[in-house]
Order: C-alpha cells, then structure tokens, then sequence
C-alpha cells in the first residue's frame, strides 16, 4: 500500500513539472550564456565611468518595446541609454568599465556581444575599445595629454554604425577588433592570464555622431562575451 502512494506521488510530481514545462515560462537573465559585462538590473551604471559629453541613464525598458522579439523578450527591467552632445566634429564622448579579477580567465571567448536599441538613422557610430595587459601588472597606464592614450598596453577597437529603429542583437568576433596602437604592448591579441598579467582588461564605448554638431542616442544592454 505504501508502495503503491510513494508511486502515485511521484507520478503526480511527473505530471505537474510536465505541466510546468508545457505551459512555458521566460528564462532568467541570468542562464543566458557568456560571460556577463553588465546588464544594467541594478538600475544604475556605477561601475563605469563616463567622459566628455555622454550623459548616460538607467532607463526603464517598458518604453523599448520594438525590435528583435528575443532580445525584447530578454530586455529585463533596465538598459543604459546614452545621449551625447556633439560640439567637436562628430566626437561626442564615451564611457568605459574594468572587469578583470583573478582566476577569470577569459581566453575561451571569441565574441563580444551586447543588445543595442537603434532610434534610426543618424544616430552615428558606436566605436569598441578593448584593452589587454602587457606590462603584467593588471594595469592600463594612459598618457593624460594625449587623449588618454596607452602606454604599455595593446588598444584593439572596431565600430558599428547605428542605423536601425528597435532592439537588435549584435555579436561582434575578436577577430573584427584591429590593434590600433601598434609599437605599444606586444601587438597581440592576449586575453588570457599569464604569468603576472591581467589579460584581457577592460572595454570602452565612443560615441560618434554622422554629424559634425547635433546629438545621438542608443540604449545598450546584456554586454557580454561569448564562445
């Protein structure tokens, strides 16, 4: 008898998760894959710092609603949307985030890929800056008058015009990024840690305009690497 209630349960148990399954329910953002720079959930961008003239906010997504049905879907509660004013010839500034830690070792990624909400054409040119540590001291040494230059480490950058209206996501190989320093670092692509090096460092976002003076806009968000 007892038997028989413990198999009775376990297959009301089977039934239900089933059930579950069947009915469907959206997967956390977390148990997306990669690994994540930032989503911007904790409705705030403290962890980067901001130059020139970006004004970037914590905007709720409930108002960009258009776009790829999967990346609405897994928009969450906040995006980073930045506005920039353009008063030097299309350079109207960025803003960046360092996220090396020890024993993270991000060789294994081959992409950066990140959500971008477009407000349609003419809102410039997002240009993407990475940085690796070639000096072995989980540092990026930057000569201040020289636009903030490096001075040991590799820059790798490429950009991407943003043209469309609505969310799209865009995945972006390593292989696109061009050492754009060269005789600085070693000139190789070294996200890895070795040795005393911090590997692949940190990420900087440039907001360029197609005009020489006026404004963008674009929201960003799930900025990570993936395989």
């Amino acid at each position: 008898m007892l038997n028989r209630l413990v198999v009775a349960i376990w297959l009301l148990i089977v039934v239900w998760s089933s059930h579950a399954v069947a009915m469907g329910s959206p997967v956390p953002r977390g148990q997306q894959t990669g690994f994540l720079i930032d989503n911007f959930e904790a409705g705030n961008f403290n962890s980067w710092w901001i130059f020139d003239k970006v004004s970037p906010e914590a905007a709720s997504t409930a108002d960009f609603r258009s776009g790829d049905p999967l990346v609405v879907r897994e928009a969450g509660n906040y995006s980073l949307l930045i506005k920039g004013e353009i008063k030097t010839e299309w350079y109207a500034g960025g803003m960046g985030i360092y996220f090396a830690k020890p024993n993270q070792d991000l060789l294994q990624y081959r992409n950066l890929q990140m959500d971008i909400y477009g407000f349609g054409p003419g809102q410039g040119t997002l240009k993407i800056e990475l940085f690796d540590d070639d000096n072995n001291n989980w540092d990026l040494e930057q000569n201040t008058m020289e636009a903030y230059t490096p001075l040991y480490d590799d820059r790798f950058s490429t950009e991407m015009r943003v043209d469309w209206m609505g969310w799209k996501r865009v995945v972006i190989p390593f292989t696109d990024f061009k050492d754009e320093n060269a005789g600085v670092g070693d000139d190789a692509w070294n996200p890895t840690q070795g040795g005393k090096s911090g590997g692949l460092l940190q990420m900087q976002l440039i907001c360029i305009s197609s005009r020489k003076i006026g404004f963008l806009q674009y929201a960003i968000d799930n900025v990570r690497l993936t395989k």
